[in-house]
């Protein structure tokens, strides 16, 4: 794909700023009116994105109906920091391999 052939998709744009506003409000969550303000949606097409990414584990509404991110991405998260912890001992190992003094 060439840059020029390039379109932004709004709803899936919408979707990422979803998670963003979620992001570190996992104690009471964020109200849907909030999250609709804060990304310039209307509520009935945040709550089509929020059932969506409910849908997918990457977000949950809580008993007060505010939503926060969901086991899902927290375990792409965790995931992601596993596989970085790997590369970073793999690496260290070839240092270690490769700065011995030779016998």
């Amino acid at each position: 794909m060439t840059p020029s052939s390039f379109k932004v998709n709004n709803a899936q744009q919408r979707i990422c700023q979803v998670l963003m506003v979620l992001a570190g409000q996992e104690e009471f969550g964020v109200a849907q009116s909030a999250i609709a303000k804060a990304v310039k949606s209307s509520d009935s097409r945040l709550f089509n994105d929020l059932r969506n990414l409910q849908h997918a584990g990457f977000v949950e509404q809580l008993e007060n109906k505010c939503w926060r991110l969901g086991p899902r991405l927290v375990q792409v998260s965790n995931a992601f920091h596993v596989g970085i912890t790997r590369m970073k001992a793999r690496a260290l190992e070839i240092e270690q391999r490769y700065s011995r003094e030779p016998r």
